[in-house]
C-alpha cells in the first residue's frame, strides 16, 4: 500500500482546510495516511528529514518507502490524484 505523509503546522490555515479533504478521500484512493504536525519532535524529524519547506506538503511514498510525488500548498491533495 502507498503511504501519504501529511506534513502540516497547527498554525496554518490551509493545513486544517485541506486535512479533512484528505481524511475523507485519501483511504479510497489506496493511501494510508500519516499526518505529522511540524510543531511535534516526530513531525519535526521527519520534516527535515524529507526536506518539507512550506505547508501544507504530501509527499507519497511507494511500497519500498521511495517518494514518488510530492505537492505543496492548499491544492496538493488535487496534485496528488493526477
Amino acid at each position: 500500500m502507498k503511504k501519504l505523509l501529511y506534513f502540516e503546522g497547527s498554525f496554518c490555515p490551509a493545513c486544517r482546510a485541506l486535512k479533512p479533504v484528505v481524511e475523507k478521500e485519501a483511504p479510497g484512493k489506496g493511501y494510508e495516511i500519516e499526518f505529522l504536525d511540524i510543531d511535534e519532535e516526530d513531525g519535526a524529524f521527519f520534516a527535515d528529514k524529507y526536506k518539507v519547506r512550506s505547508l501544507p506538503t504530501l509527499i507519497v511514498l511507494d511500497e519500498n518507502g521511495k517518494e514518488t510525488k510530492r505537492a505543496v500548498g492548499s491544492t496538493a491533495w488535487k496534485e496528488v490524484q493526477e
